[in-house]
């Protein structure tokens, strides 16, 4: 992507990118995406102080943390991957409203998903004949029923998740009598959950469409049959994730080398490197 030097193609281009993301239920490529423009926001943010643009930067940098909320919300497993800023401000901005979306609040996630949502139009012309006929709003209240249908779906897996959390096996009789559920009707939402684990994840190709299926769970389970009394049981493995540090070190070693740089630098020289990324963030 060589949209830097134009920030708000570059802003906006990550933007639409990762709410596209978030609509094909790809939330890891969402989340990096989210991750990779708020950290871009955060270093170039004060050089459009004085742009004409900055009030709309301040808010798509505010629409993504709405979508960045709705993404962690979904999977919460996205938070290993942002950097210490991105997760500290989303913590600030969404801390509280973020463990109700974790409890399934829906009118948290249609709040977030209207203030972050880009603006929808629809493929067809209106009707000239008839303008009373013409719902302008059609467009957003097709995806915004979608995207709520899909938090409805899963309303009931964070509540399932943490039982499972509490034990290292339970049967299938005990878990659905926690959760005052049938049998059947936990199975399926077992299955659901273990559906939710997996995601589409790009693979660096140059296809940003494509990737490869990538388990984003925190926990592993299957159903197994007790030989003694012949009663299915759900159990339980936990998964130890590892969270590499390379790319956090890189950073700020790129960030130490250009202090250093810079403090280095005659005086004039340092102006003139100044100046020419204002200039660059201004064009």
């Amino acid at each position: 992507m060589y949209t830097v030097l134009l920030s708000g193609c570059h802003i906006t281009l990550f933007y639409y990118a990762s709410f596209a993301y978030l609509m094909l239920q790809r939330y890891t490529d969402a989340g990096r995406c989210l991750n990779s423009i708020l950290s871009y926001i955060h270093r170039v943010k004060q050089l459009h102080a004085r742009n004409a643009a900055y009030d709309q930067v301040l808010k798509k940098n505010e629409q993504m943390y709405a979508l960045l909320a709705l993404v962690v919300a979904l999977c919460p497993s996205v938070q290993s991957g942002l950097d210490e800023h991105v997760l500290a401000a989303l913590k600030d901005k969404y801390g509280e409203k973020l463990q109700r979306m974790f409890r399934g609040d829906e009118g948290l996630f249609d709040e977030a998903f209207m203030y972050g949502c880009p603006k929808f139009i629809t493929p067809s012309p209106p009707s000239f004949d008839n303008p009373t006929a013409t719902a302008p709003q059609e467009a957003y209240l097709r995806q915004r029923s979608l995207f709520l249908r899909r938090v409805q779906d899963t309303s009931r897996l964070p509540l399932l998740k943490q039982y499972l959390l509490l034990y290292s096996s339970i049967s299938i009789t005990k878990l659905a009598g926690l959760l005052e559920t049938d049998e059947a009707t936990l199975r399926t939402a077992l299955a659901c959950l273990k559906k939710s684990n997996y995601c589409l994840q790009w693979d660096g190709e140059r296809d940003m469409t494509s990737g490869s299926f990538t388990s984003t769970a925190d926990i592993d389970f299957y159903i197994d049959t007790d030989a003694a009394t012949g009663e299915e049981i759900v159990m339980l493995s936990d998964i130890v994730t590892t969270r590499h540090q390379a790319d956090l070190l890189s950073r700020h070693i790129v960030k130490f080398q250009e202090i250093v740089r810079d403090l280095e630098m005659p005086p004039r020289a340092a102006a003139a490197v100044a100046a020419q990324q204002q200039q660059q963030a201004v064009y």
